[in-house]
């Protein structure tokens, strides 16, 4: 089976479904995928100034958000956000009080914070610890060539909101059917169907029309972040990825 390395650019998706499975599809591009710059975030316009960080009861603070990193946890995965990277945060609006993060790339993710207070320093030098759930949303301000330098690569769909960007390091993988196990590399791949953490067979088509369908191995992966970072999604958890 002919690589598609040499025909085109590769663009993955991944995407985490309530029903307990994930879907991976992938196309070729003949375009590069470029970044969409983040003028504005959660319905409010990116300032070049300051962050502004917008209270439960509507105040509006101008200055800088001093904490430069999130600890992230979803159902797939745990992360390490750094903040030069992301463009927004809103807190408590999601289903079950989950706060939701938007990056520079347009990356969105979901899930629980495990970090302290928002530490935040005003435009006139006052400094403030802020709990999360004083806080409706921050966002933070542009900086000059804040997106320069990054090319996408594959798009990863998870759960019912969470989308981002990264390259799954090893796209080996293996597939055990009722008579052979067999090798697949996602190059060759169309669309795949991993179910989830309560079983079933995983499903593949291939770019060239083929089939296949049995059991998935390893099923738990490795993607490197564009915004920085890896991760480890576990497609065994995907049951969990839609909290309603």
């Amino acid at each position: 089976m002919q690589s598609l390395r040499s025909m085109a650019t590769l663009a993955l998706w991944f995407s985490i479904f309530d029903a307990g499975q994930m879907t991976i599809s992938s196309r070729t591009e003949a375009n590069q995928q470029y970044v969409v710059k983040q003028k504005s975030v959660f319905g409010e316009r990116r300032s070049t100034e300051s962050d502004v960080l917008i209270t439960a009861d509507g105040d509006r603070l101008y200055g800088v958000l001093v904490n430069e990193v999130f600890h992230l946890r979803t159902p797939y995965t745990s992360m390490v956000l750094k903040t030069r990277r992301l463009a927004g945060l809103t807190f408590n609006t999601e289903p079950l009080g989950r706060t939701a993060i938007v990056s520079i790339l347009g990356d969105r993710f979901t899930g629980y914070l495990s970090d302290g207070p928002l530490r935040f320093v005003r435009d006139d030098g006052i400094e403030m610890q802020i709990e999360r759930h004083f806080v409706s949303k921050v966002i933070l301000a542009v900086r000059p060539g804040e997106d320069e330098g990054f090319s996408l690569s594959n798009r990863i769909l998870a759960g019912d909101s969470d989308e981002f960007h990264g390259r799954v390091i090893d796209p080996r993988f293996r597939m055990s059917t009722r008579y052979a196990t067999l090798p697949v590399v996602l190059d060759d791949v169309r669309l795949m169907r991993i179910r989830g953490k309560y079983g079933g067979r995983t499903e593949i088509e291939f770019v060239d029309g083929k089939r296949l369908s049995g059991g998935l191995d390893p099923m738990k992966f490795d993607v490197l972040l564009d915004i920085g970072g890896r991760i480890t999604i576990d497609t065994c958890a995907v049951g969990l990825t839609k909290l309603e």
